[in-house]
């Protein structure tokens, strides 16, 4: 389920969407972040832009009351 405020909703009709090389609409929920080692990581799929990156920046900040 999407929450608008500890959420950020990438949409495959996005003009942004295919740099992230996600293959369907995705959620980033910022409330449920963690640390993996790089060793789990077994390839990049793409990246966000900047204006996602802003959007998790800006969310996040309210979210850590920063």
């Amino acid at each position: 389920m999407y929450n608008e405020e500890t959420d950020v909703l990438i949409k495959s009709d996005s003009p942004e969407f295919k740099s992230t090389g996600l293959e369907k609409d995705s959620i980033i929920k910022l409330d449920k972040i963690f640390t993996i080692s790089k060793e789990k990581i077994k390839k990049i799929i793409g990246e966000v832009s900047d204006n996602l990156k802003n959007e998790i920046n800006r969310k996040l900040q309210k979210i850590l009351m920063l």
